[in-house]
Parts: C-alpha cells; sequence; structure tokens
C-alpha cells in the first residue's frame, strides 16, 4: 500500500482549544502569526511569518507560549507541497489483523487510544492521542511507521483539493 509522504512544516500549525478558551488562544496565537478557523472544524490555523526549517522548534515554542491549546501540529505537506491540516487523530494499517489485546499494547506503547477499527479493513485502526500536548505527530508517525508489523502509519487531516479540468 502507497501512502502519500506527510512531510512536516514550519510555516503552519494546527491548534486544537476547548471552545471556552477560544478567545484566549487567538490573543496568544495572534502574537505568532496570523490565526484562521479550520472551516468545518473546532481547529484553528496559525500561519507563522518567519517559517522556520525546524518545525519542532517552532511546535515546541507554540505550546509553551499558549497553555491552553490542547494539542498542536505542525501543518502536513504531501509531495505537490499541498497542505493537509491533522485532526489528532493517526490511523495504522496492520500486516495482519490485530486481537483486541495486541492493539491496546499497541496503543500503551505509543500513547494511545483506539478509536475505532475500520469496518471495512480489518488490518486498520484510528487512534486519538493519550498525551496529545505531549506529543509531537511528526515523531510518533516515525516510530509507528517503522514498527514491526505495521505496514503504514500517517496522521488524519482535513485537505482541500481543487478540480482540476484538465486542458478545459
Amino acid at each position: 500500500m502507497v501512502r502519500a509522504r506527510q512531510i512536516p512544516s514550519g510555516e503552519g500549525f494546527v491548534v486544537k482549544v476547548e471552545p471556552s478558551a477560544i478567545s484566549d488562544v487567538r490573543r496568544s496565537l495572534a502574537g505568532l502569526g496570523t490565526v484562521e478557523n479550520l472551516a468545518g472544524s473546532d481547529l484553528l490555523l496559525l500561519r507563522v511569518p518567519d517559517a522556520t526549517s525546524d518545525p519542532r522548534s517552532a511546535w515546541q515554542r507554540i505550546l509553551d507560549q499558549v497553555r491552553l491549546a490542547q494539542w498542536v501540529a505542525p501543518l502536513l505537506l504531501d509531495e505537490g507541497s499541498h497542505p493537509h491540516y491533522p485532526t489528532g487523530d493517526v490511523t495504522v494499517r496492520f500486516d495482519h489483523v490485530p486481537s483486541d489485546t495486541a492493539l491496546e499494547q499497541f496503543a500503551a506503547a505509543h500513547g494511545l487510544r483506539v478509536r475505532a477499527r475500520n469496518e471495512f479493513v480489518s488490518e486498520q485502526v484510528s487512534f486519538t492521542l493519550a498525551a496529545p500536548r505531549g506529543t509531537y505527530l511528526p515523531d510518533l508517525l516515525q516510530a509507528i511507521g517503522g514498527g514491526t508489523g505495521v505496514a503504514a502509519a500517517w496522521a488524519n487531516t482535513l485537505s482541500r483539493y481543487r478540480r482540476t479540468h484538465g486542458g478545459r
């Protein structure tokens, strides 16, 4: 199975916030860059003007400054540099259908909680982050993706697509 690459970007970050804290978080984020709502979600997008080649450092700086953020993740780019916005969930496709016990062990070992099994692909399971504030999503994906028994791992994302008309 071939999955699109998900490359962390230092120019944008997705921020999850409790609805009651959104005003305070927006004010805190405004000091770091421009903030917008991600349409159809309860997520904010922070665009940082001084994009860095080290998204991990920028991620840590945002967490340090915005204590009320539930989690922060860098914007992910595919091979064509198109942005994808993490939702906080991760999907793993295993080599074989895992037992419930094996899933719980896998989740505990990687700081995850089982969210749901895919009803159509038995080897595929979605997870949420057990400690979202302390999890740098690209590191987690790299650790999981390189693990024994894992065929693929990816961040679930919101994506914006453009319809193209070939030659029209």
